[in-house]
């Protein structure tokens, strides 16, 4: 889980220029990653859609939408809390981080390209960070959708080596290399 403070429902942040941002840096976005801000404030719609565009833009295995809720202690509607399910939690900060970012400079009151600019700029930093993180290979990640479409467990082991399965069924899957490829 990942707290994000503060987070005032009241600032003048333009979610629109923010998506224009996120679009420029990463492309299309996909329908997925749109629909789960649908229902939330603006702001934290645009947190919990960018984080999860962040992610898969950079093959980290998002296969669970993530939750949001006010904190229960404090019942402030500015304090939120995230829980995005991810392998790799540095990547997954660094993802939301990135998205809060875009938000403040979509509230400041500047030429909307020197605001996508600056935009490109931080994704093009935060690249390097979350790719260590992610799926490599063309494969890897369209073998852990259909596992996880199947019901098949499945874990990272090291890099990029994930279990597939349990027991005496289970396979090592390393892009498409499995533990029973024949080497010569």
């Amino acid at each position: 889980m990942y707290r994000v403070r503060r987070v005032d429902a009241d600032v003048v942040a333009q979610p629109e220029l923010a998506w224009m941002c996120l679009e420029d840096a990463l492309g299309k976005v996909g329908e997925e990653s749109k629909a789960l801000g649908a229902g939330h404030n603006p702001l934290i719609g645009f947190l919990l859609m960018a984080t999860h565009a962040l992610l898969s833009a950079h093959h980290h295995p998002v296969f669970s939408n993530p939750k949001i809720w006010t904190n229960p202690t404090s019942g402030e509607a500015r304090e939120w809390a995230i829980a995005q399910p991810c392998l790799d939690f540095d990547a997954c900060r660094a993802a939301i981080d990135f998205a809060a970012h875009v938000l403040a400079l979509s509230a400041v009151p500047a030429d909307p390209s020197s605001i996508r600019a600056a935009a490109r700029k931080a994704c093009d930093q935060l690249s390097g960070r979350m790719r260590s993180g992610g799926a490599a290979g063309f494969n890897t990640l369209h073998f852990l959708r259909a596992a996880h479409r199947m019901g098949i467990p499945w874990a990272r082991i090291d890099g990029n080596v994930f279990q597939l399965g349990q027991g005496r069924h289970l396979r090592w899957l390393d892009s498409s290399f499995t533990d029973r490829t024949p080497h010569r």
